[in-house]
């Protein structure tokens, strides 16, 4: 219950209690109401939501948490399949992609450790290349050299 938020207010425990009778909800309630954000653009996706709400509440707009929801993950949905959101973040890398260098070192202990190792993504290969070369440092294709099997546009 301590981690209930509607926007970006922190949702006490006895409102959580006093509209859930408790602090667990039925299967039925979290399969109709609930949504998993699985991949690393679901991190700006939520944020987007609790922007919203957040704004909506400050001005007093009325709404209903389905159809906001929806409505976003409609918008969302719509950036990434048209390819703006790929374009934007290639147009402006240094501003959307964070260069980490544990990560291309932990890829590679993992590499040398001889674990087997995968990339599946449904972003095209000139994307994950120009944003791969970022986030890891390195030139040319050596990222590739990382894994075993890459997949892309899923």
């Amino acid at each position: 219950a301590d981690a209930v938020y509607l926007g970006r207010t922190h949702v006490d425990r006895e409102r959580v209690y006093s509209e859930y009778n408790g602090d667990t909800i039925s299967k039925s309630y979290m399969k109709a109401n609930t949504f998993l954000l699985t991949d690393l653009f679901g991190i700006p996706e939520a944020c987007l939501i609790a922007d919203v709400i957040q704004y909506f509440n400050a001005v007093g707009v009325t709404y209903d948490p389905h159809y906001l929801f929806e409505d976003v993950r409609g918008a969302v949905r719509t950036i990434h399949v048209d390819g703006s959101l790929h374009l934007a973040i290639s147009a402006d890398q240094d501003r959307y992609l964070k260069p980490n260098p544990d990560l291309a070192a932990f890829l590679q202990q993992l590499k040398s450790e001889g674990i087997s190792l995968f990339l599946l993504t449904n972003s095209h290969y000139p994307f994950m290349d120009k944003g791969m070369r970022k986030i890891l440092g390195t030139s040319g294709d050596d990222w590739r050299s990382l894994f075993d099997v890459i997949i892309v546009r899923a």
